[in-house]
């Protein structure tokens, strides 16, 4: 009969995260992971010299968190730069942070995107994201009208951007997860590890021990005190932790009743080096076609692509109840509407089911059934929404942490 004290069940940020901080107490521990690898949805593969993440993500300078546990196994990371490109009818225009990028800042006041009482605004937007007082707006959209921004920024920039961040346009999100992800972006920058974000959890795993490490083995069900695995083998632990995505948390505890989730398609396309992009995520302001954003990782990292070439990854929204892929063709054709010069090639595509869950206020939130067997507990993105305020790598780092520190206390 094998028997631990701990079972963490999914070995993304969350579990990795949990295992390291109960490696470290000296608590026994099993490590669950269905796949063939750690690393869960952050993870990248490598394909004729291209790195290619499992859809477009970023990492936060501001992660303390995370670049604390990493620490001496931090990766090499580059910057994006602070601010987008926003595509419109009439062109490309430079959007940008001035007090990060103020070589851009004639560029963007001049700019067609919104107005300059729009621009203003952003700067009070900032400074209201660094005080501890909520925003009162139940969602994003909400939030944005009753500060004032137009209707021609909302669409133009809040849409694309946070519509990318949450994989949803509408801006139904709740404005507290927004404030959270808006402060992080106005207290650090958009980063890439040099050879891909799966290197990240690849060296945040580094120090577990491999005999705490059970790969390729999926948790079918569980009670308190068990696991059993697909093959019928029952494990016993005096607690379980769950780290689980929504939807896997789902099939595994069906009886919960939990935030419904967004689905995103990611392709990848090599081509030209493309001056007009430089280090900046471009954003569709238009409304137009299906292409949401464009980044350009090679030109951040050069190690995403083979020397003098570009990799293109373009993140296309998946509208509710719809999880078709959309043909590559299509994208290609939108692709050279944007960029006629990048002589585009496509190489591969993502669907990434459930990658994020529902933003949910912490009022909707509580309304949720998460009853949980005894001695059963939550890291992750749940943890991340109800304690941080929002799912990132850094908050499902946090939950983790936070987890792993608890039990036995």
């Amino acid at each position: 009969m094998k028997q631990t004290q701990v079972i963490i069940v999914g070995g993304g940020v969350a579990g990795i995260s949990c295992a390291r901080i109960l490696q470290k107490r000296g608590i026994d521990f099993l490590l669950i992971e269905c796949s063939d690898s750690l690393g869960g949805r952050v993870r990248s593969d490598t394909v004729d010299g291209y790195i290619l993440d499992r859809g477009f993500q970023v990492f936060n300078s501001s992660y303390t968190n995370t670049l604390a546990l990493l620490a001496e196994h931090a990766p090499e990371f580059k910057s994006f730069h602070s601010g987008a490109l926003i595509k419109t009818d009439s062109g490309l225009y430079a959007f940008c942070d001035p007090l990060r990028e103020p070589r851009y800042l004639f560029k963007t006041l001049c700019s067609p995107i919104g107005t300059i009482k729009d621009k203003l605004k952003m700067l009070s937007l900032r400074n209201s994201c660094f005080n501890r007082r909520p925003f009162t707006s139940a969602t994003i959209e909400e939030e944005l009208l009753s500060r004032g921004f137009s209707s021609a920024i909302i669409k133009q920039f809040f849409r694309p951007f946070l519509g990318g961040i949450f994989l949803e346009p509408e801006l139904c999100t709740s404005s507290q997860a927004f404030k959270s992800v808006f402060l992080g972006f106005s207290q650090g920058l958009a980063q890439l590890p040099r050879t891909g974000m799966g290197e990240i959890t690849h060296r945040l795993a580094i120090p577990l021990a491999h005999e705490h490490i059970l790969l390729g083995q999926k948790v079918v069900s569980l009670k308190s005190g068990q696991v059993t695995l697909a093959d019928g083998e029952t494990i016993f632990a005096e607690n379980i932790v769950l780290a689980l995505d929504v939807d896997s948390l789902r099939t595994i505890l069906p009886e919960l009743a939990l935030p419904r989730t967004k689905t995103v398609h990611c392709y990848y396309f090599d081509s030209n080096p493309i001056a007009a992009i430089k280090k900046f995520l471009t954003l569709n302001g238009s409304s137009k076609g299906q292409i949401n954003s464009i980044a350009p990782l090679a030109s951040v990292s050069s190690s995403y692509a083979p020397q003098g070439r570009e990799l293109l990854s373009v993140s296309v929204l998946c509208p509710a109840n719809t999880t078709t892929l959309p043909c590559p063709e299509n994208i290609y054709k939108e692709l050279i509407e944007w960029f006629p010069e990048a002589q585009p090639r496509f190489i591969d595509s993502y669907t990434i089911k459930g990658a994020l869950p529902e933003q949910l206020g912490r009022s909707l939130f509580s309304s949720l059934n998460l009853r949980l067997p005894d001695r059963v507990h939550l890291c992750g993105d749940l943890i991340g929404m109800t304690e941080y305020c929002n799912a990132s790598i850094e908050n499902a780092v946090r939950s983790g942490l936070q987890r792993g520190s608890s039990l036995y206390c």
